[in-house]
């Protein structure tokens, strides 16, 4: 309850002391209420960036390992090698006699 009195000399509202708390108060509350649904909107935006984030990651890893099973395949699989492009010196033929 709010008990308005006739403002006061110095300037100050019409209201008791008590009023003036109360106002006080749900202004504080109201105050405090769009904080926290300033918060939850930033959390909500946060949130979903995460999973873009985490998706993103996700398919970077996959797309790793597949890059890293095709050079083990690549390291393993045995390499065929053609005539000039041998480590080795050539040979002269052989005869072979009858």
């Amino acid at each position: 309850m709010v008990l308005l009195l006739p403002p006061s000399p110095n300037g100050h509202s019409g209201f008791s002391p008590i009023g003036r708390f109360r106002v006080a108060s749900h202004r504080k509350v109201d105050e405090q209420g769009r904080k926290a649904q300033k918060q939850e909107a930033t959390i909500t935006q946060l949130k979903k960036s995460m999973e873009v984030l985490t998706a993103s990651l996700k398919e970077q890893a996959s797309q790793i390992q597949k890059v890293s099973e095709q050079l083990e395949s690549r390291k393993s699989a045995p390499r065929l090698v053609a005539n000039d492009e041998s480590p080795w010196p050539a040979r002269p033929p052989v005869e072979l006699g009858d």
